[in-house]
């Protein structure tokens, strides 16, 4: 795959992750000033390098410039290993606990803990 295809892919995931957080946070029914997505500390878990070499030094940069526009938002970045990344984001599903945002490639294990309810 090129490299121009890798990072475009990474950045529509990039773009779908904020999505969906945002979503997620707009969905709430009582907002408190911690729920301001202008002002957050983020946990963000992130898959990629080992199908996409260099993509966590792009992931790095990206955080940068996001965090330089967005001054009162911290994202600290979770680097996951493709040999766990199946069972962390498992036992996230299963303990109410983990990320904040996520990015995931759209497979069976990945889709199974949103099919199941977790969330």
């Amino acid at each position: 795959m090129a490299r121009k295809h890798v990072l475009a892919v990474l950045g529509i995931a990039a773009v779908v992750s904020a999505a969906v957080f945002t979503a997620s946070a707009a969905s709430k029914t009582s907002r408190t000033a911690a729920d301001d997505p202008n002002n957050a500390n983020l946990t963000y878990w992130y898959w990629a390098e080992s199908d996409a070499p260099g993509a966590n030094n792009w992931l790095k940069k990206e955080v940068a410039s996001y965090e330089k526009a967005h001054p009162k938002v911290k994202i600290t970045v979770v680097i996951q290993s493709t040999d766990t990344l199946t069972s962390a984001f498992t036992t996230a599903a299963q303990t109410k606990s983990g990320p904040d945002i996520a990015t995931q490639w759209a497979t069976l294990p990945t889709l199974t803990p949103a099919w199941s309810g977790a969330g």
